[in-house]
């Protein structure tokens, strides 16, 4: 396996590591104050039930985002490289969000490095793609499978 390939697969694995440990903290972060936060303001009824909902899908996003980059990290022949940049749209759409809205801030710092790892992960491919033999009868076996 070519030092290239190792390498983004560490920048993924690193990535989902920052992305579902930002899930929790920011999922705990709702449920240990903001929801209380929340409840105690004067939003009303419609904008308090928004807000709860956006913090928890951001965390939800997070999540997700963290276990696609570790499946991907595992199974890198299953996705090219314009579809690894794609994914990475999403957190640096958020990022920028973040930004814009609260400033810079640790959490803001911490998804632009992740961001910033799956974006390096998918430009060090060779361009011949990262698929070896092994990965590509992995595929296919799980594939002749369903």
């Amino acid at each position: 396996m070519s030092r290239r390939i190792v390498a983004s697969r560490v920048l993924l694995a690193v990535a989902a590591v920052i992305f579902i440990v930002g899930a929790v903290l920011h999922a705990s972060a709702f449920f240990l104050k903001a929801s209380h936060v929340i409840d105690g303001s004067n939003l009303k009824s419609f904008f308090a039930g928004e807000l709860k909902v956006l913090w928890l899908a951001d965390s939800t996003t997070l999540a997700g985002l963290g276990l696609l980059c570790g499946l991907i990290a595992a199974k890198l022949a299953w996705v090219t490289r314009t579809i690894i940049l794609a994914i990475s749209w999403i957190p640096a759409a958020t990022t920028a969000l973040l930004y814009f809205f609260l400033g810079p801030f640790f959490a803001a710092h911490m998804l632009t490095a992740a961001t910033i790892m799956v974006i390096l992960s998918a430009l060090i491919l060779p361009a011949s793609g990262a698929a070896t033999r092994e990965d590509t009868s992995a595929f296919t076996k799980s594939a002749s499978l369903t």
